[in-house]
């Protein structure tokens, strides 16, 4: 279902997160007949949305949970692999994304033009080196808390950085390398 302002609703993607996000991962063995059910509805709301229509809040929540949503589905449309393994995965696969086309790299750009590295926290390329997968999908009311949050989470996670005071060094995510012009831009 879309809303008036042509956000589509987030809940059968929450449903489906609150069953199968586990530990900022995504339980791919365990999704269900009816998790697959409600991702496709939500799949389908995603490519009849009007993003013209959307706040620039509602535009970057809908963008982080459509990301989310097809990496997800794409993994499970090709059980055991992982999204590296998938042949075009981020620049060839066209998804039906608010009318449009769109590739996730597509996507990932479209989030890199609000100017907001923190999107690099929230997006999830369904592989471990990622940030955690948020529980529930993302809404423009609170978004920029919620981002905070990613945020604050990834940054101190000793899975993904470390910072060694007593031996001087820090060791941090490629995900900082792979976007550093973005996270200099805002400090």
């Amino acid at each position: 279902a879309l809303a008036a302002e042509g956000v589509p609703d987030p809940a059968p993607f929450d449903a489906v997160l609150a069953a199968r996000a586990r530990g900022g991962g995504f339980d791919y063995r365990g999704a269900t007949g009816q998790d697959r059910k409600r991702l496709a509805a939500y799949l389908a709301n995603l490519g009849d949305a009007q993003p013209a229509q959307m706040t620039a809040d509602e535009r970057k929540a809908f963008d982080i949970n459509s990301y989310n949503a097809l990496a997800i589905q794409t993994l499970l449309d090709h059980p055991g692999k992982k999204i590296t393994e998938v042949e075009g995965a981020f620049r060839t696969v066209k998804h039906r994304v608010g009318s449009e086309s769109l590739t996730l790299d597509e996507i990932e750009d479209r989030l890199r033009r609000t100017n907001d590295a923190r999107i690099h926290f929230a997006i999830v390329c369904a592989s471990k080196s990622c940030p955690p997968l948020a529980a529930r999908g993302y809404r423009a009311e609170g978004l920029d808390e919620a981002l905070d949050r990613q945020a604050r989470a990834f940054v101190n996670d000793p899975q993904r950085n470390v910072f060694d005071r007593a031996r001087g060094r820090i060791a941090l995510s490629m995900i900082f390398s792979w976007n550093r012009r973005e996270f200099e831009r805002d400090g």
